[in-house]
């Protein structure tokens, strides 16, 4: 509710039924999550993930400037509103997001949240986040969005885990032969293992993959 972005979707009222069931009352959407576009579509083109790029980045930037982190940056997240011949992205889903300033280190050591293939190692490890989680995330649904495949995968959630810490992506252009090397490089800066060595700014980065796609 603290964050006023027209990339995230809305919260306008919440409360308890009579019966002590919670509810959000939230901004009505009309299209598909990316996760359903993936599936039934495939990967989309170097225009289009430059787009979603920009625009999810946007979203995820109001919410650090409100001082939190989403956590849980990944496709069925990232909703796309047609809009004339393309589309506006909807950051949905907050539920798992975390206070920078108010809740820092309250998460019980060792409690893993997110979901495993998109989450970022620091995660993984159950560490403190902060933004850079979320441009990890969002480097890895753009890497995905290019190509149709994930960045990191298992057979199993552990194997997932262990491969998140471990496990290096190969470049996208492995699969996207003639894909600019600033794209390369910008994805491979967003999914590195290491959180000092990653981008801090999720729109600066942005900015740099899209322009190069």
């Amino acid at each position: 509710a603290r964050i006023s972005h027209p990339g995230v979707i809305g919260l306008f009222d919440s409360g308890e039924l009579p019966d002590g069931t919670a509810f959000l009352v939230m901004e009505q959407l009309r299209g598909h999550d990316l996760a359903h576009f993936l599936l039934e579509c495939g990967p989309g083109t170097p225009a289009q993930v430059a787009s979603l790029a920009r625009q999810a980045s946007a979203a995820l930037a109001a919410a650090h400037q409100a001082g939190v982190v989403h956590r849980d940056v990944k496709p069925a997240n990232v909703f796309l509103v047609p809009d004339g011949a393309g589309f506006r992205v909807k950051v949905l889903d907050f539920g798992l997001a975390k206070s920078m300033a108010y809740e820092k280190g309250l998460t019980q050591s060792g409690m893993i949240v997110g979901t495993p293939e998109y989450m970022s190692p620091e995660q993984v490890r159950g560490w403190d986040v902060d933004a850079r989680t979320d441009v990890y995330s969002l480097g890895a649904v753009c890497y995905e969005a290019l190509v149709g495949r994930r960045a990191i995968s298992g057979e199993d959630i552990g194997r997932i885990m262990v491969n998140v810490i471990d496990a290096v992506p190969e470049p996208v252009s492995e699969f996207l032969p003639g894909v600019p090397q600033e794209a390369v490089a910008a994805l491979e800066a967003a999914l590195a293992k290491e959180f000092l060595d990653r981008p801090t700014d999720v729109t600066a980065w942005a900015a740099t993959f899209a322009d190069a796609l």
